[in-house]
């Protein structure tokens, strides 16, 4: 999750520099980039509140 979570990150960094830059982006890329990013975010939480190592996933995702 962890992994999804950065990969998540980088993608919305790579959107807020190109906008930044003054490049054109699309609306289709900054609607699958946030859908990406809120997909990861609940089965985050999905897997932290089932898990037994609870706790530990929740240190982890939070890093």
């Amino acid at each position: 999750m962890v992994l999804f979570t950065c990969y998540g990150f980088n993608l919305a960094q790579g959107l807020r520099a190109a906008i930044n830059r003054g490049d054109t982006v699309r609306v289709i890329p900054k609607a699958l980039c946030s859908i990406y990013c809120i997909s990861v975010s609940i089965i985050a939480i999905k897997v932290v509140s089932d898990s037994p190592l609870s706790e530990l996933l929740t240190y982890l995702h939070v890093l």
